[in-house]
């Protein structure tokens, strides 16, 4: 798993507070949130806000003053979600709902609260910031809480929680988009929010290839929706032509839907654009075995092999298939009985059995430098260096399964 990436704290000083004769007043709800005062200015900017003489003008229209109250309640109540001030933290059971209520509200009024230049001063009261310094600030302070619980407590629940608050205040940036949408979501089996923060990902310009794997999994494996997983494996296809999962997702759910030729013509589509691509010759021979065409599978493992020849897995898809001719001999064999007839068969048997074993050897033993430890390598050995009466060979594998502790 990736790590997350950390914002920058842009460090507007935020809040708690004492209380006096409570009256409407957003400046004061804002020296108090600024000194770190959470019950006065919780007090304040509640008084305010329910204030119909400030708030509502004589024509029952929202005041001047009215956006920005609500937005300095915002502020508020957004302060007691983030400090670490557990008596503050007592004053509201869920401030965060409260807070993006209050945003929501200020919005609707003024269009203009949240962007460029707010009325809300620095750390000294004198100059105003701007609201991304704002959005900044509350953003960082819920990415260190989302991290904690992904990282270091494991509850991906609670770590999905905390980037949606990061995003609500940061909703274009594709970092936080694509933690939300590729890491954290599918994390906290949150499958069917993570795709709208992926979709959103990529709207912003997002351009991280995991970003679409892990939404063809989340169509494909978690809502078994195969048209849509489809959908975005040809979209990635398209943006990254080089990569060698795509294709391969593709050709898989063909095959699990047996559609046959589309997974024929999509794996000969991408042979003909690079027809030196390993996985490409991969896929086919899958494919070939899948239709139960042996020779054309060998040969296209083969194929890829020889291109790479320490790609392991075609390597070792290959081995198998010549070890199954052995498999399907010795089977036949083992179910023979001791009459007459019977007992000139299994003769006949055993040597085409031992031409198999010696048929399929350096395949395995090519596997074997490839991945010297390999466990299914190594016991496959065993078997066929004991069915030849290669004896030394074999105790040097059974003994090298021991010392890696492959025989428990």
């Amino acid at each position: 798993m990736k790590k997350v990436v950390i914002l920058i704290s842009l460090c507007l000083p935020l809040l708690a507070i004492a209380q006096k004769e409570i009256k409407p007043s957003i400046s004061k709800a804002e020296k108090a949130l600024r000194t770190g005062k959470y019950e006065e200015a919780k007090a304040i900017i509640d008084v305010t806000v329910a204030n119909q003489e400030f708030m509502v003008n004589k024509k029952g229209e929202p005041s001047k003053n009215a956006a920005q109250a609500w937005y300095m309640k915002g502020l508020v109540y957004f302060g007691i979600d983030t400090t670490k001030n557990q008596t503050a933290k007592g004053l509201e059971s869920n401030p965060y709902q409260v807070a993006i209520e209050a945003f929501a509200k200020s919005q609707s009024i003024d269009k203009t609260i949240g962007k460029g230049i707010s009325d809300i001063k620095d750390a000294q009261g004198l100059l105003p910031i701007t609201y991304e310094s704002i959005n900044a600030t509350f953003a960082q302070s819920y990415l260190t809480k989302a991290i904690q619980y992904y990282e270091k407590e494991k509850e991906y629940k609670k770590a999905f929680d905390y980037i949606e608050r990061v995003v609500y205040f940061l909703p274009s940036d594709t970092t936080m988009l694509l933690n939300a949408g590729v890491y954290f979501g599918p994390s906290a089996e949150e499958y069917d929010k993570a795709i709208p923060y992926i979709e959103k990902y990529f709207a912003n310009g997002g351009k991280n290839s995991d970003a679409y794997l892990q939404l063809i999994s989340i169509y494909q494996d978690k809502k078994k929706d195969m048209d849509k997983a489809l959908s975005a494996i040809k979209e990635a296809r398209v943006k990254y032509p080089k990569n060698p999962d795509f294709p391969k997702y593709e050709l898989n759910i063909y095959l699990s839907q047996k559609k046959y030729d589309l997974a024929k013509k999509t794996i000969k589509g991408v042979l003909a654009k690079n027809p030196t691509e390993k996985e490409s010759y991969y896929l086919l021979a899958q494919l070939h075995n899948e239709l139960n065409n042996v020779d054309s599978a060998k040969m296209a493992y083969q194929k890829a092999v020889d291109i790479d020849p320490q790609y392991f897995e075609a390597q070792l898809d290959l081995a198998k298939m010549y070890l199954i001719d052995a498999k399907k001999t010795k089977s036949e064999r083992d179910k023979l009985g001791i009459t007459p007839n019977e007992l000139t068969k299994r003769k006949e048997l055993f040597v085409v059995l031992q031409k198999r074993y010696e048929t399929a050897l350096p395949y395995w033993e090519r596997a074997e430098k490839i991945q010297p430890d390999n466990e299914t390598v190594l016991y496959t050995l065993s078997e066929i260096y004991s069915a030849l009466v290669m004896d030394d060979k074999a105790d040097k594998v059974n003994k090298r399964i021991k010392a890696l502790g492959l025989d428990n």
